[in-house]
């Protein structure tokens, strides 16, 4: 896959083995990510994420949906960073969404634990897959994940688009539950029409984020299709999406702060 995707392999270490068809799965994912930058323009105008106030938010749930959109989630908010600075937090951001960001996330009270399997990271395309454990449920073993990210950068503008397919597994067997999910997040940044207060430069943060639910035709057991059995899911996808703009804003404020702290420090040699 190294020389299929031009990517330099990224040592990790591989506490579950990978599964044998991820090069297949990342090279569908990643052609899906490049089919949704081509019309990320038109897919934000015909969801309403420009329309949305700034700061703003809006969510729509269909918890019963057996296959179909169970969450969507839009966000648009305005940071006083300049578009070189946010983009490149961002990237930091968005690469640890949904295993380590979730650390950092307040009221998360499910315990997941990550065990790496493949990871691979270009300058602009990030490949991984990783087995996600839930110790604590009395069901699901946890789920076989497979996610991919890439940035797109224009003259005036800068996109990332981050896709994550998750197969929970049983209990016990580790037998697939019956259906997938998956989940698609596009980011698109752009210059602030106007500058703050203070002069500085800003940019403007649009997010959109879909999770949906497909069955795989395995039986499945009926407590797996109750409404309720998503809840949590729901929760943690709202979760991560409205941290990403406090996650970004917080790193740039560290960034700043460590500058600062550097120039304030006097040289030895006066």
């Amino acid at each position: 896959m190294e020389d299929m995707l031009g990517m330099k392999r990224r040592k990790t270490a591989r506490i579950a083995s990978a599964p044998k068809d991820n090069q297949h799965i990342f090279m569908k994912m990643l052609q899906e990510t490049d089919e949704t930058y081509a019309r990320v323009d038109s897919h934000f105008a015909e969801k309403g994420v420009t329309d949305l106030p700034c700061p703003g938010s809006k969510r729509k749930v269909n918890r019963s949906a057996m296959n179909g959109v169970v969450f969507e989630m839009m966000t648009r908010n305005l940071l006083p960073f300049s578009l070189q600075s946010t983009a490149r937090t961002a990237r930091v951001v968005l690469n640890d969404l949904g295993t380590s960001g979730l650390k950092r996330i307040e009221d998360v009270d499910e315990q997941i634990d990550f065990h790496a399997q493949e990871s691979e990271e270009s300058r602009d395309t990030l490949v991984a897959s990783y087995f996600s454990a839930t110790p604590g449920h009395p069901l699901a073993t946890g789920a076989q994940v497979q996610k991919v990210m890439r940035m797109y950068i224009e003259e005036d503008c800068a996109v990332f688009v981050w896709k994550m397919v998750a197969e929970p597994k049983l209990r016990g067997s580790n037998a697939p539950i019956g259906y997938v999910l998956q989940s698609t997040l596009q980011v698109v940044m752009r210059p602030g029409e106007t500058p703050t207060l203070s002069g500085d430069e800003s940019t403007q943060l649009l997010i959109h984020f879909s999770a949906s639910r497909h069955e795989t035709g395995f039986p499945i057991n009926a407590e797996f299709r109750e409404p309720e059995h998503m809840d949590s899911g729901i929760a943690l996808w709202e979760k991560l999406v409205a941290h990403i703009p406090h996650g970004i804003e917080s790193g740039l404020i560290d960034d700043k702060c460590a500058t600062s702290h550097e120039n304030e420090v006097p040289s030895l040699n006066t």
